[in-house]
């Protein structure tokens, strides 16, 4: 076995170990997850296992179903109980498309390096069969031939990242609130203040402004003053 093969054996293992800790503080079984999935049992504890691992759609919905930021599963950080209240959606759909945008982006970024499949398949030790069907969305890529792929085509796992979907839209909620419990407790309070609204939506105008015409508001502001 190579050791770009060992590398992603590790990597699975640890993904599944990760997970695992994240479904058992939910409190959600392995039967719940697989079939908010619409995976057999067997096929998710295989992800606990780290015999196989899921794609990143496939993730980006366990962390949704779990109640886990998504960057969790790679950043090693501890998380909370899950607070789920999750409607289900047609998931596997879901995952399916996200799969064939991220076959696309990797076939964009692969063209951007001017790599043809086979530089692209040497570089990664995966074949080039595979990583053709993955650039066509007809199967998915998991997680740790991912992270191998982006770190080939210079890229890294947030690049592939939804924000636009279901657990996309809720994964980008929960990084705002990590943010904003991370600000000062004065500022926290400043901008929960309902009155200090206006000032708010006026950083938000001027953050939107071009350099020149903040100048031109600066220059304005300093002839009035003197």
């Amino acid at each position: 076995m190579n050791s770009e093969s060992d590398s992603q054996l590790v990597r699975s293992k640890i993904l599944g170990t990760i997970i695992r800790e994240a479904r058992l503080s939910s409190g959600k079984s392995i039967s719940d997850c697989a079939k908010f999935l619409e995976l057999t049992d067997n096929e998710f504890e295989a992800f606990e296992l780290g015999k196989r691992s899921p794609s990143l759609p496939q993730l980006e919905f366990i962390a949704y179903f779990l109640d886990v930021p998504v960057d969790e599963f790679w950043s090693g950080k501890q998380y909370s109980e899950s607070q789920a209240d999750n409607i289900f959606y047609n998931i596997p759909r879901l995952i399916q498309i996200r799969g064939r945008i991220i076959g696309a982006m990797i076939k964009q970024a692969r063209l951007n390096k001017k790599l043809s499949v086979e530089e692209l398949s040497q570089k990664t030790r995966m074949s080039s069969v595979d990583l053709e069907a993955i650039e066509l969305g007809k199967i998915p890529i998991e997680l740790p031939q991912l992270e191998t792929v982006a770190v080939n085509l210079d890229l890294s796992i947030q690049d592939f990242q939804d924000n636009d979907g279901i657990a996309g839209k809720w994964t980008v909620r929960q990084q705002i609130q990590r943010d904003f419990l991370e600000l000062p407790e004065d500022l926290q309070i400043f901008v929960s203040g309902h009155e200090n609204r206006p000032y708010l939506e006026l950083a938000k105008r001027l953050s939107n402004m071009s350099a020149d015409k903040l100048r031109s508001i600066a220059e304005g502001i300093l002839e009035i003053t003197y």
